[in-house]
């Protein structure tokens, strides 16, 4: 494993706030180690942070000391695995996750397995910004704000969660901003605000949920897990029950009350995200990916998409 120190990694992702919007971008090649990308958009409330890389072996990060923030993180492809100063618990990110941490003078060890494709987004949140949100959240807020006025590290989830359509929606305006550079700064500033409330209303206590008990729980985040691993292969709520040993009932009704989505809804979103991926990534034609994604028909699949993100598969791979 090649080992790199944080004070020359943090120049590959540099976080700051301050001043007007500026949008900076910047490659690094080190033969044999890895090869990224990475862009920032940022201003005194926000620094955007979008970073792709190849890493062509394992790589180690050690002792990344970064100021204090708020990260909303979001895995888009790819597996990491992070030691953040404060916080209990190593976090392990994969494709399609995400979590909200409160960083006080964040140090931290990195693990990149080797993998051709690492993507990330972490939109940073000036710690005021971040309380300003807070105080608008009613009960939800009131102990956030609390660990946040008092520089408290915290987790937002105990384990990533998975990342839901809303949110994806919100970053892709983030990433590729639908609107005049005039108003780009107005625009931004309400998107970010936006994904913070989507995140935050995600933080609902499941033990709190009623006609669930905590093994019930636990079952359902696994049967979660296990969906988000394998949504392309064909399943039924029978197989799902008799493998997690829940009865039918509590696998519907649980998996909406816990996640705000059907099991299928859920499968289909992963899809439908997978399917994105992989026109804007190139190399497979729209037939190749219907089928992928198992539908019978390349027209089916068109509609569906459509449906979906309000833009048929053409009119992404043309831009």
């Amino acid at each position: 494993m090649f080992h790199i120190q944080g004070k020359e990694f943090i120049e590959l992702i540099p976080r700051s706030f301050g001043g007007n919007l500026a949008i900076c971008e910047s490659t690094s090649h080190h033969p044999g180690y890895f090869s990224s990308s990475t862009c920032t958009t940022r201003n005194e409330y926000f620094d955007i942070l979008y970073f792709t890389c190849r890493f062509y072996q394992d790589i180690r990060v050690d002792a990344l000391e970064d100021i204090t923030h708020v990260s909303l993180h979001f895995q888009l492809r790819g597996h990491s695995d992070a030691c953040i100063s404060g916080l209990n618990q190593p976090l392990g990110m994969k494709p399609n996750v995400h979590n909200l941490l409160n960083c006080v003078a964040p140090v931290s060890d990195f693990i990149f397995p080797q993998q051709d494709h690492y993507e990330y987004i972490c939109v940073g949140l000036k710690p005021s910004f971040f309380q300003s949100i807070l105080e608008g959240c009613g009960e939800i807020g009131d102990e956030l704000l609390r660990n946040a006025a008092h520089q408290k590290p915290f987790g937002l989830f105990k384990e990533s969660m998975t990342t839901d359509f809303h949110q994806l929606q919100v970053l892709r305006q983030l990433k590729d901003a639908p609107i005049a550079d005039s108003l780009k700064p107005a625009f931004l500033l309400s998107k970010v605000r936006e994904l913070t409330l989507l995140t935050l209303g995600r933080s609902s206590k499941p033990d709190a949920i009623s006609g669930l008990n905590k093994e019930d729980i636990n079952r359902l985040h696994a049967v979660r897990e296990y969906l988000s691993l394998n949504f392309l292969q064909a399943h039924s709520l029978e197989q799902i029950s008799r493998t997690f040993l829940l009865n039918e009932f509590k696998l519907k009704a649980g998996f909406r009350k816990l996640f705000n989505t059907t099991v299928f809804g859920f499968i289909h979103e992963l899809r439908m995200s997978h399917g994105l991926e992989l026109i804007q990534a190139g190399g497979y034609s729209i037939a190749d990916i219907s089928l992928k994604l198992g539908y019978e028909s390349e027209s089916s699949f068109r509609r569906a998409f459509k449906l979906f993100f309000g833009i048929s598969p053409a009119a992404v791979r043309k831009g």
